[in-house]
C-alpha cells in the first residue's frame, strides 16, 4: 500500500513538471518583413525544448544547437526568410538553442559529411583523410581537433591534429559545454601516450594560444590534468614537464581546484610527486 502510494506520489509530481516545462516554453511571431525573432529559455538538461515560428502560415521547423548539462539560459533564434517568402518556396525555420560558449549551427546539407568527420577523427590518419576535406571541414575544425587529441592511437593523433592545425584549426580551441576544457586538458588527460613523440604537437598548442593556467573544475589547470595521471611517474612525465616549465607564463600560484593554489595541490601529492614538487619550488625560486 504504501509502495503504491509512494507511485502515485511519484506520477503526480512529474506530471507537474511536465505541466511545468510547457508552460514556460516560448513561442514567437516572424513577421512578414521581419528576419529574425529571438527569445530567452531558462532551463536544464534533459528538458525537451519546443519553440514555435508562426507567421502568416506554418513553417517546418528543426531544431539544432548544443545544451550544456548544468543550469544555462538559453536562446532560441528563429531565423527565415520573410514569412510569405517562406511560406511560399516551404523554406524551414531554423530554431538554434545556444548555451554558454556554443559555435555556430551546421549547414543541414553537410550533416553526414560532419557525422562521417567526426567518426573517422579517432580513427586511423588513413581513414580520417579518405573523408576530409578541409573546406568542407573548415567550420568545425576547433571540434575536430579537441576530438582527434583524444585518439587512443597516439600515431594518429599527431598526425590529424598537425593536419587540422596545418588547415586553420585554432590550437587554443576549447569545448563549448561545462567547464570548457581546453586542447591541454584534452591531451595531458588522455592515458595513452608517447611523450617524446608528443612534445612538438604539445609545443605547437601553447606557441599558439592554448592557455597554460586555464582551470576546470574537476581536474584544474593541464599541468595538474598531467600529475593526476599517476600511472605514468615523473620521470615518464619528464618530456611533458620540459615544455611546460619551459613557459614564462606558468601560474603555479593562481587559485584552482579545492580553492587552494596550484602549488599547494602539488604540494598535497608529494609522495607520489616528489620530482614535480621539486620542479615547481625551483621554477617559484626562479621567478
Amino acid at each position: 500500500m504504501r509502495h503504491a502510494r509512494l507511485r502515485t506520489l511519484s506520477s503526480r509530481t512529474s506530471a507537474r513538471r511536465r505541466n511545468s516545462t510547457r508552460s514556460q516554453v516560448p513561442s514567437g511571431e516572424i513577421d512578414s518583413g521581419s528576419d529574425r525573432s529571438i527569445h530567452t529559455y531558462q532551463g536544464r538538461w534533459g528538458s525537451w525544448f519546443h519553440a514555435l515560428a508562426r507567421p502568416t502560415q506554418s513553417l517546418p521547423i528543426r531544431r539544432t544547437g548544443v545544451l550544456t548539462k548544468y543550469t544555462a539560459k538559453f536562446k532560441i533564434e528563429v531565423l527565415s526568410a520573410s514569412a510569405a517568402t517562406a511560406a511560399q518556396e516551404g523554406t524551414a525555420a531554423l530554431i538554434s538553442v545556444v548555451a554558454q560558449c556554443v559555435s555556430p549551427p551546421q549547414n543541414e546539407s553537410k550533416g553526414a559529411a560532419v557525422t562521417t568527420l567526426f567518426g573517422a577523427v579517432t580513427q586511423s590518419y588513413g581513414e580520417f583523410m579518405s573523408v576530409y576535406d578541409a573546406t568542407d571541414a573548415s567550420l568545425i575544425a576547433d571540434e575536430l581537433l579537441l576530438q582527434s587529441l583524444g585518439n587512443n592511437d597516439v600515431t594518429a593523433r599527431i598526425a590529424i591534429a598537425g593536419q587540422l592545425l596545418d588547415d586553420g584549426a585554432d590550437p587554443a580551441a576549447q569545448y563549448q559545454d561545462g567547464d570548457c576544457a581546453n586542447t591541454l586538458h584534452v591531451l595531458l588527460g588522455r592515458g595513452l601516450h608517447d611523450f617524446e613523440a608528443e612534445v612538438p604537437l604539445l609545443t605547437r598548442l601553447l606557441d599558439g594560444g592554448a592557455d597554460i593556467n586555464k582551470v576546470i573544475r574537476k581536474f584544474g589547470t593541464p599541468l595538474e590534468t598531467l600529475a593526476a595521471q599517476f600511472k605514468f611517474s615523473d620521470e615518464t612525465l619528464a618530456p611533458f614537464y620540459d615544455v611546460l616549465f619551459a613557459r614564462d607564463d606558468l601560474d603555479l600560484l593562481q587559485t584552482s581546484v579545492h580553492d587552494r593554489s596550484v602549488y599547494a595541490n602539488v604540494q598535497k601529492w608529494v609522495r607520489r610527486r616528489a620530482a614535480l614538487v621539486v620542479r615547481v619550488d625551483e621554477y617559484l625560486r626562479g621567478r
